[in-house]
């Protein structure tokens, strides 16, 4: 194509030299008239279907009816998978390392979190609060029930 361009000429005037189609509309036209697709009718047969709006009205409403049912069986769905999840509850997970922590700083201060904050294992310099929220994720971890058993067997 482009040994045959000519820069001197446009666009059509090169794409027809090089005998290519410039517009494929030309080429292919589009059907006019719609009627060789449509049946004729009478006005008497038309009356049972009643009028174009009427149609469009029930044609909508099915289709609105639908959405509407998957919609509502998707959000039934999601509920019960929601209640499921808050039945199993939230299961907590401490590292190793935090348990020994937590267990230590329970076993040496009880609930004093301002002295947990200042203890010499606290290398992270965890703030009081930070303690706290960590001790209290251990209390809601299933290792917190193995810690209970281990320690009313040693007393």
């Amino acid at each position: 194509m482009r040994i045959a361009w000519d820069k001197n000429s446009t666009i059509k005037q090169n794409m027809k030299a090089m005998g290519l189609a410039y517009d494929s509309n030309k080429l292919f036209p589009l059907e006019q008239s719609i009627s060789k697709h449509c049946e004729e009718m009478e006005i008497d047969e038309l009356k049972p279907y009643g009028s174009i709006k009427s149609q469009m009205l029930k044609t909508k409403s099915t289709v609105n009816k639908s959405k509407i049912a998957k919609v509502i069986t998707a959000l039934e769905k999601e509920a019960e998978e929601e209640k499921i999840k808050q039945k199993k509850g939230r299961s907590y997970r401490l590292l190793a390392r935090d348990i020994e922590f937590c267990i230590y700083m329970i076993e040496k201060h009880g609930g004093d979190y301002e002295k947990m904050s200042r203890d010499a294992r606290n290398i992270y310099q965890d703030t009081s609060k930070q303690i706290e929220r960590k001790i209290r994720i251990f209390t809601q971890s299933p290792e917190y029930s193995k810690y209970l058993k281990i320690t009313s067997q040693m007393a």
